[in-house]
Order: structure tokens, then C-alpha cells, then sequence
């Protein structure tokens, strides 16, 4: 038993008491009903035992109203916070990337960062004037945290990129109005890619459920950009290609990449 030097040991707890103490915590675990909301317990008083305290923190995390539970609540109402703050029509191009996305791969050679859903997209339906739309470019675009999004934050929303080789030097580069799909070196589908997709097939932002989209973006396991792995790319270095993408990609509709994503998702581990 480890004792701090100086500091007089407190004096033992009666066996019987802790007994007491045990009984009294397992009779009030058993009034707990599954699903049925219970209040937080408050915290011991000062003074209490080692077992009351840790019997105390025990009910607090095995309670509904658990700090988990509340701080999840907190991370959803940052979505529902969540405003734009943009120019009535937005005529330019895209914004200027920002400083702090930049990266290189294995060569030292400069890399892009690709946009799973392109940023002209982004734009004309910022600039539609639908308040559903704006609402959910809201939503998508506030997952770090930020309350106000301006047109540079929604044009380079963080989970809407991934780090690969620049366009000159890269085969596949979709351009226009289509999506540029993240693929794992086994042709999973990453998370963030998936939820760009789903967007696209169900016909836009002003198409989306905003309960829905919150859902979906509190479940991503990161809100930054995917991040560059040198396996997930192969060919020449004027023409490089992503190892897992399916040979008939550019052929399949948005509804059957949807399928496609579904069928081979797979959560990539850390800020991928």
C-alpha cells in the first residue's frame, strides 16, 4: 500500500460499513431501466469514502444522462449552430487554398488536395438561394467546429478533400462537375468519400435531411482530410492512378457508385 511521505494513513473503513455501501449501490443500479431517461446522481460528499466515490462515478457513466451522452449533445448543436456567411452571389472562382493544407509525398514532390464533391458544385448551389441548400451547406461544412462558414471554408472543407498527386502529374483526375472518389489500395471506399457520393445521388444539398446530415458527419471518424499514402498509388510519375479504383469507374452512374461505396466501405484508421 503506497503511502505519502509525511502523511498520516487515514484510519481504516470498517468491513461492515463498506458492505453497506456495496448493498446500497447495487439496490440503486437495479432501479435503473434501460431506455428510460434517469437523472444524473450527484456527487459524493466530501469527505466519502474511496468506494462511495468510485461506486458514484460508476453510476454516473452507466447513466443515461452521462457526461458522454452530453457531450455528444454538444457536438450536435454545433451543426445546428452553424450559419454561412456569404456574398448574396458568389461569382469567383475557387478561393485560394489555405496555408495549412499543404504536404508532400514520399519524393519531396508537391501534392493537391482533391475535392470528394467539386468545389464548382459547392458554389452554384451556395449561390441558389434555397434556404434547405444553404442550411446544409452549413451543416457539411461547420464539422470542425467553426460557427460561421465563409465562402473559403465551405470551398475547402476539410473532410471534402484528400491529399494525392498534383492534376498535371495524375491519371483519372475527374474535372467538372464530377466526384473525385478516395479509394483504399483494396478499392474500399473511405467514409468521407461515401458521404460525398450519397450527397451527389440523392440529388444535391438541397436534397438532403439536415437531421440526417448531422448523423452522418458525428459518425465520420475524422473531420480532417484524408491523408496521402504512398500505397494507395501506382504508374509513372507524369500519370499516377489510385491502385484501389475499379477499372470501369468513369462508366458507372451516381446510383451505382453509391451501390458500388456501399458494398466496399471500410473506415480508414486515423485522419484518413
Amino acid at each position: 500500500r503506497l503511502q505519502t511521505p509525511g502523511v498520516p494513513e487515514p484510519p481504516p473503513v470498517p468491513a461492515q460499513t463498506l458492505q453497506s455501501q456495496l448493498a446500497t449501490a447495487r439496490g440503486q443500479l437495479r432501479h435503473l431501466q434501460p431506455g428510460v431517461p434517469q437523472a444524473p446522481p450527484p456527487p459524493p460528499p466530501a469527505g466519502s469514502s474511496l468506494v462511495t466515490q468510485l461506486n458514484a462515478a460508476r453510476d454516473r457513466i452507466l447513466n443515461p444522462g452521462s457526461l458522454r451522452g452530453q457531450l455528444r449533445e454538444a457536438s450536435a448543436r454545433r451543426y445546428e449552430n452553424a450559419t454561412l456567411n456569404l456574398p448574396a452571389h458568389y461569382g469567383g472562382g475557387k478561393p485560394k487554398k489555405p496555408g495549412t493544407l499543404q504536404a508532400t509525398d514520399e519524393h519531396a514532390n508537391p501534392l493537391a488536395f482533391h475535392h470528394k464533391i467539386p468545389s464548382n458544385v459547392i458554389v452554384t448551389a451556395a449561390n441558389s438561394g434555397d434556404r434547405q441548400t444553404r442550411e446544409n451547406l452549413a451543416i457539411w461544412a461547420s464539422g470542425g467546429g467553426r460557427r460561421e462558414v465563409g465562402i473559403k471554408g465551405l470551398a475547402w472543407t476539410r473532410h471534402n478533400t484528400f491529399a494525392g498527386p498534383l492534376p498535371t502529374h495524375r491519371a483519372h483526375d475527374p474535372g467538372g462537375a464530377n466526384p473525385d472518389t478516395h479509394f483504399t489500395a483494396s478499392g474500399r471506399v473511405t467514409p468521407r468519400s461515401e458521404l460525398a457520393l450519397d450527397i451527389l445521388a440523392d440529388g444535391g444539398f438541397g436534397a438532403v435531411d439536415p437531421q440526417e446530415l448531422r448523423e452522418r458527419l458525428l459518425a465520420l471518424p475524422s473531420q480532417t482530410h484524408s491523408a496521402y499514402d504512398r500505397n494507395e498509388w501506382h504508374g509513372p510519375a507524369d500519370a499516377r492512378a489510385q491502385v484501389g479504383r475499379p477499372p470501369d469507374w468513369d462508366t458507372l452512374s451516381l446510383q451505382q457508385k453509391r451501390d458500388y461505396a456501399r458494398r466496399n466501405r471500410q473506415q480508414k484508421r486515423g485522419p484518413n
